[in-house]
């Protein structure tokens, strides 16, 4: 009885948290993002003869496990959907680590795992994760889950290589696990080792090792173009902050501390190239165990946060502390190491690229460790009381954690959208619609780059239907270069009026979008100086996009 009554409240607390992550999910609420609306070519994708079974079966199976834009159409549902399935798949794989760990056969410690799922049910970061189309983000944290069901349970050789067949799939779905996954795979080779093989089975051990080493070393060459350029030794200004510290030191007198020589001699060891890439690294893995990532403001990039809430909640701080405490006095060895590893190694592709300090989505991995070590911090910090009291505190917990939920919903329902506009890039299905509107003539949009032609196939599929065949065409004209994307749609950041004003007149441009926020740049051209004939607005009814009518 007591087993059915377990898994009913299971399933239930799994049903309320697809629910959440469901709920309003149809609506463009934040809008999509252009990494969501990429998905516009995966309908004329499908429609296309495959030309091997690679090809078919990613078309006709991992394209509709992922995307379910194939029966609900281009639409935020169709997109955001898998986010949410998988997310809440993602809860009983946590629910069945926090059993896994639960080595000690004390019965308090039976409601850990539940306690564990409760939290990650309600968390910001597993709702945040879950309810963005993210989804090969969440299914290779799913991966991640399995390898450590897998490795927990592993006893033998062949079972802790098969544990790292998940993290190569997990590699496969998001670039940033090819950089941990090496270490992974020496973590299990050094769990191997403790099994004391022969030196016949050493030898197999190491080759395997080396070969698996190498495959990853491959995903590397083939998949990390765009981490290559977010790299923080390739950002100008990483040496900014140095530059400016050895020119003051540059100025000052000598001193004993600079040898009584010019202080650029010295100034030149502590204020380089390699230092500052170093300094880089340091300060953006530092910001993932920082208060305000975990508790106060999580992510600065408003696309994976509220900025009102960190990952988790901020009462769950001393609960975390103290439950780490407990784990790594009394956890089991192996656990332990686990835990160890992927707390410090998941920071890293994150800390090595530029705009990664505090990025949710490069630290997926460590965020069911932390929830795990939350629920154990609350069911040990009750252990310490008497009943009547622990029952008192155990309510008033449960009020806390109830009322920081429901203020984390009522923020993300009622305020995130309108914060996070700016973020999300609103106001493009609206600038697609005003150019259906007008019969598609000619658009020209300021904009740096023209990756947001993406919002364009996505919410005017009919009409560009052969975007992502287009080939993009360079457009130079003296300092400015303009790109056109589609044979009516244009992007560019023109540096001069003068280059502006060719282009409109050579290429008979209709009409013109600029940027709010870039409005105060251009407000010195003539052509910004009349009045738009439209303007589209945040929700906020703050202004998005000045639309401006040219031919």
């Amino acid at each position: 009885m007591k087993k059915k009554l377990s898994a009913l409240l299971i399933l239930l607390i799994i049903l309320v948290g697809f629910w959440i992550r469901f709920y309003r999910l149809n609506l463009n609420s934040p809008s999509l993002y252009s990494d969501e609306t990429t998905s516009y070519s995966d309908l004329v994708n499908r429609s296309c003869p495959t030309n091997s079974l690679l090809d078919f079966l990613c078309k006709n199976l991992f394209l509709r496990l992922t995307r379910f834009t194939w029966f609900l159409g281009l639409t935020p549902l169709g997109v955001r959907l898998p986010s949410a399935v998988f997310g809440t798949l993602l809860l009983f794989i946590i629910y069945l680590l926090a059993k896994e760990i639960n080595f000690e056969k004390e019965k308090s410690r039976q409601i850990i795992p539940l306690v564990t799922l409760i939290l990650a049910a309600f968390l910001p970061w597993g709702i945040h994760l879950s309810r963005i189309g993210v989804v090969f983000v969440v299914l290779s944290l799913l991966m991640v889950g399995i390898h450590w069901l897998i490795y927990l349970k592993a006893r033998t050789v062949k079972s802790y290589f098969w544990s790292l067949l998940p993290i190569f799939l997990s590699a496969y779905f998001y670039s940033s696990m090819i950089l941990i996954g090496p270490l992974a795979i020496i973590l299990v080779l050094s769990k191997i080792w403790q099994l004391k093989p022969s030196a016949k089975d050493k030898k197999i051990i190491l080759i395997a090792g080396i070969i698996l080493i190498a495959l990853f070393g491959l995903f590397f060459i083939k998949k990390t173009g765009r981490g290559f350029d977010l790299a923080i030794w390739r950002d100008i200004n990483v040496t900014a902050n140095e530059n400016v510290d050895r020119g003051l030191a540059r100025l000052s007198n000598p001193t004993i501390f600079s040898l009584n020589r010019d202080p650029e001699f010295i100034g030149r060891i502590f204020y380089n190239r390699p230092i500052a890439i170093i300094n880089s690294f340091v300060r953006i893995y530092l910001s993932f165990y920082s208060p305000d990532f975990l508790f106060l403001k999580g992510d600065p990039i408003l696309r994976h946060s509220t900025g009102r809430f960190g990952v988790l909640y901020p009462f769950l701080f001393p609960f975390l502390i103290y439950g780490a405490f407990q784990f790594f006095t009394k956890g089991e060895r192996k656990t332990k190491e686990m835990f160890l590893f992927w707390l410090l190694v998941s920071p890293i592709p994150a800390a090595l690229t530029k705009d990664g300090s505090g990025y949710l989505l490069r630290v997926t991995n460590m965020l069911p460790l932390l929830t795990y070590l939350s629920a154990l911090g609350l069911v040990e910090f009750l252990k310490l009381f008497k009943s009547k009291l622990k029952i008192a505190i155990a309510i008033f917990l449960v009020l806390l954690f109830s009322f920081s939920t429901y203020s984390f919903l009522f923020n993300y329902f009622h305020v995130y959208p309108a914060k996070a506009a700016g973020s999300f890039e609103s106001g493009f299905k609206e600038l697609a619609d005003f150019q259906k509107e007008e019969n598609f003539q000619t658009l020209l949009v300021i904009w740096e780059d023209y990756y947001p032609r993406s919002y364009f196939g996505f919410w005017q599929p009919a009409f560009f239907k052969n975007l992502n065949n287009f080939t993009v065409k360079k457009i130079a004209v003296e300092q400015s270069n303009f790109y056109q994307v589609a044979e009516n749609l244009y992007f560019s950041l023109p540096r001069t009026e003068n280059d502006l004003q060719v282009f409109l007149k050579d290429h008979k441009i209709s009409f013109l979008a600029l940027p709010a926020n870039l409005k105060e740049s251009f407000n010195r051209y003539q052509l910004f100086q009349q009045k738009p004939i439209e303007i589209i607005n945040y929700q906020d009814q703050t202004p998005s996009f000045y639309l401006y009518k040219i031919f």
